[in-house]
């Protein structure tokens, strides 16, 4: 996978990829945290998912995990 200097833009290729791959499908960004593991920081977005987007409320709930620790050590600011 390609990894841009934004990572936020990587996050997006991803979800794009699975909307190409699965047109049918309607998703909502329902959740957004940044966990902890030691010293790994990771983006967890949780998506609720429907093949019918008229129906949200048949959605189901999917979660992308993305290691940004490298991106927050090399683009923060340390002031």
């Amino acid at each position: 996978m390609l990894a841009h200097e934004n990572y936020g833009q990587t996050e997006c290729d991803v979800f794009w990829f699975y909307l190409r791959e699965y047109a049918s499908v309607a998703w909502v960004v329902a959740k957004q945290d940044q966990v902890i593991v030691g010293d790994r920081k990771i983006d967890c977005i949780e998506q609720s998912v429907s093949e019918n987007p008229d129906k949200m409320n048949n959605a189901w709930v999917e979660k992308y995990y993305f290691y940004i620790t490298d991106y927050l050590l090399n683009n923060l600011d340390l002031q």
